[in-house]
């Protein structure tokens, strides 16, 4: 029986990792259909869905169909949360693939050459490998790691949360692109929308009038902590480090040559929005762990 040709779309972990080997891989360039092989490191099952990922961190996810690019991104935004940082996924990186069932091996038939994340991956092919890979420097990642990324990332995918965290990606993308002031306020944003989700819950769960629950969802956010802090919905500390980065963004906003915002602040805040995040998928406490 000939074995079920599975063809889709897949990406490249960015910034590189190599899965469950030393980091000099060697090129494996199709001498005569220039088409680019994978070795495979890992293929699971996961419900209806197969993801295969080859020895430099290309994903390929089976199954998924038009929903390719947003599992991608869910799975690059779940890896920061296991200390593995990953660029979102732009439509212009995915890669044309294929893969036969049973084969040790995907082929990638084609790449946009105009993607930055493609290209430089591709460079493990090309002339003076070895000097290009010690350019691009790659993380090394066990097999069961990314394991349980992915395991967690469909866990995510399948949740009313895959936006959220796909935000908090973005943000991430913000300090990748050394700009610590969008990154920020981009954060910020994200704590903001949160907050106001969360705000919003208990003022429905309130036994007041549908006016009074009106004006109280349209409260500035600045009252919104006030009165989390007063129902115990967040503590003290989170309190005081919620208005903290409130006026810092005010600041910005309004008043931007007055304070200048490092990327130890940005990261600050992307840290605080990372952890809300967290603590409403899991139901915890909305202020755990906040300092």
């Amino acid at each position: 029986m000939t074995p079920k040709l599975h063809e889709g779309y897949g990406a490249f972990f960015y910034p590189f990792i190599t899965i469950g080997k030393d980091a000099n891989l060697k090129p494996v360039l199709h001498p005569k259909s220039y088409h680019w092989f994978r070795e495979i490191e890992t293929n699971q099952k996961i419900g209806r869905f197969q993801i295969l990922v080859s020895d430099d961190g290309f994903i390929f996810p089976i199954g998924l169909g038009g929903n390719t690019r947003v599992f991608l991104n869910v799975l690059f935004s779940t890896s920061l949360f296991f200390n593995l940082q990953s660029r979102l996924i732009a439509k212009n990186s995915l890669c044309k693939v294929e893969w036969k069932e049973n084969d040790n091996k995907i082929t990638i038939t084609s790449m946009n050459p105009g993607s930055v994340r493609s290209n430089t991956a591709f460079n493990r092919d090309g002339k003076n490998t070895i000097n290009r890979m010690n350019a691009f420097p790659r993380k090394t990642v066990s097999v069961e790691k990314i394991q349980e990324i992915i395991d967690k990332a469909y866990e995510v995918y399948k949740s009313h949360f895959r936006e959220e965290i796909i935000m908090v990606g973005e943000a991430w993308s913000f300090e990748f692109d050394d700009s610590p002031k969008t990154g920020f306020l981009y954060s910020w944003m994200i704590i903001e929308i949160f907050l106001k989700n969360e705000w919003e819950k208990y003022v429905d769960g309130l036994s007041i009038s549908n006016n009074r629950k009106r004006t109280m969802k349209h409260y500035r956010i600045k009252d919104i902590i006030e009165q989390m802090k007063t129902n115990q919905i967040i503590g003290e500390t989170a309190c005081k480090t919620l208005h903290i980065l409130r006026r810092r963004r005010n600041m910005i906003t309004h008043s931007p040559t007055k304070i200048k915002i490092s990327k130890k602040r940005s990261h600050r805040c992307l840290d605080v929005a990372t952890k809300i995040f967290w603590n409403r998928y899991y139901g915890d406490k909305l202020s755990r762990n906040i300092r």
